[in-house]
């Protein structure tokens, strides 16, 4: 097996050591890496098969979506839903700030 080589995502040029503050993004798959700065996305409607809008959507469900996003670089994100009725998105919103509010 090949070691891992890593590259600065902004300049394309080898690192010997990855700082250890940097985010990693390795799953196993692949025998290089690129790390650069973790990215901010400022709309996030759901992901990796979890839909932030579905009103049966559980704490579980939103961990995994938060997890997975992570994993794909992005340290942070703006949770949003989809339009809908005033009534819906008042529901929704209660019941994401309850998975917040129970979280550890």
């Amino acid at each position: 097996m090949l070691p891992k080589t890593y590259f600065d995502a902004l300049n394309s040029k080898p690192i010997e050591t990855p700082d250890p503050s940097a985010l990693m993004v390795d799953d196993g798959s692949a025998p290089c890496y690129l790390l650069g700065p973790a990215f901010f996305d400022h709309q996030v409607n759901g992901f990796a098969g979890v839909d932030f809008t579905d009103p049966d959507l559980t704490c579980e469900q939103l961990e995994y979506a938060v997890k997975n996003i992570r994993k794909a670089g992005c340290s942070h994100f703006l949770l949003t839903l989809v339009t809908a009725s005033a009534d819906f998105l008042e529901d929704q919103f209660k019941r994401l700030a309850g998975f917040l509010n129970n979280s550890t």
